[in-house]
């Protein structure tokens, strides 16, 4: 094999770049994105990591219309 392969990203590596470039994430958006079904999760590794992310609860429409709330994930200044 050669050793000039290029690497894939990461779920996180995805995640953080939308993250530091000022966007929003919520579960919804990381499952269409990235095929991430648990961005709670990821989430935790990027604090762990030391990454300053922050969450709040925002009002979205699901599928059938309806209003609800989800957490929109978004990196701390």
């Amino acid at each position: 094999m050669n050793g000039d392969k290029e690497r894939i990203p990461s779920q996180i590596d995805r995640i953080l770049a939308v993250l530091e470039s000022g966007g929003t994430l919520t579960a919804l958006d990381a499952l269409e994105d990235f095929g991430c079904s648990r961005l709670a999760s990821r989430i935790t590794d990027l604090k762990r990591r030391g990454v300053p992310v922050a969450s709040r609860m925002v009002q979205r429409r699901n599928r059938y219309g309806r209003l609800c709330r989800v957490a929109e994930y978004y990196m701390e200044c």
